[in-house]
């Protein structure tokens, strides 16, 4: 992508927790690109790492295939890309767990960012979250949760809302309709902004003020992430835990 692009720092880092056999999140980068992606998958024996790897790896390669051919691409292209990326990405999933009965019910998470010069352009399924810490913290991601619904709702306050015990029924992600509707934003970035995807590991194990106080008192991004994944762990960390920070530099 021959364009004019801050500086980026990048880290991530996925554990698998404190209880579980494996690990069902996974995370990669373009770093040349500037793209970022994570997924957190679900379903029977390995059926959930299956489909965490293979929707993250499908929209890689979309993603940079499309950034080759379009060497100066516009914003809107590049979301209706993301979206096709997505709605693709699930027909892959979907056509794997036909043809594998062992894979059959699996589904992920999906969430990726892309630096676009002075523009950042989002997007999710699922319940993984995409913040951003600029003075202070700021979720731009909506769940897509039976939880987040009832919360909207108002049927669930905030301090309910912690102990609902179908808090991790999603309403949707890729894998379990054969037609999606991912969320895409876009928003501009500033010099020292940071940004995090994470899976709701991290977030179901901390509070926003939690995470806010480490990413304030780390002077590194490395040292953020491998606190942040301390402090679920020791919260609790009974889920995987991933998070890949990116920091736009000052």
């Amino acid at each position: 992508m021959n364009l004019m692009l801050p500086l980026i720092e990048s880290f991530g880092i996925s554990d698998i927790g404190t209880t579980r056999a494996n690990n069902e999140d996974i995370w990669a980068e373009l770093p040349d690109d500037h793209f970022y992606v994570l997924a957190d998958g679900m379903g029977g024996h390995l059926a959930g790492e299956v489909a965490a790897k293979e929707s993250v790896l499908h929209l890689c390669d979309a993603l940079e295939r499309f950034l080759r051919q379009h060497p100066h691409p516009s914003i809107p292209a590049l979301k209706a890309h993301l979206r096709q990326g997505f709605t693709e990405a699930n027909a892959w999933i979907r056509s794997l767990a036909s043809k594998h009965p062992d894979l059959s019910g699996m589904g992920t998470t999906l969430c990726c960012l892309l630096v676009l010069g002075k523009e950042l352009i989002y997007a999710n399924i699922g319940d993984s979250r995409i913040y951003r810490f600029r003075n202070q913290l700021e979720r731009l991601t909506q769940d897509h949760s039976l939880r987040e619904e009832l919360l909207a709702q108002g049927e669930l306050t905030e301090q309910t809302a912690a102990d609902f015990p179908r808090k991790n029924i999603l309403t949707r992600a890729l894998g379990i309709s054969s037609t999606i509707e991912p969320d895409i934003h876009q928003t501009k970035v500033q010099p020292g902004d940071i940004y995090f995807l994470c899976s709701d590991g991290l977030h179901d194990a901390l509070a926003d003020r939690q995470m806010e106080t480490i990413l304030r008192q780390t002077p590194s991004i490395k040292q953020a992430a491998i606190e942040l994944v301390e402090a679920a762990k020791n919260a609790g960390g009974t889920d995987n835990i991933t998070i890949l920070i990116v920091k736009i530099a000052p």
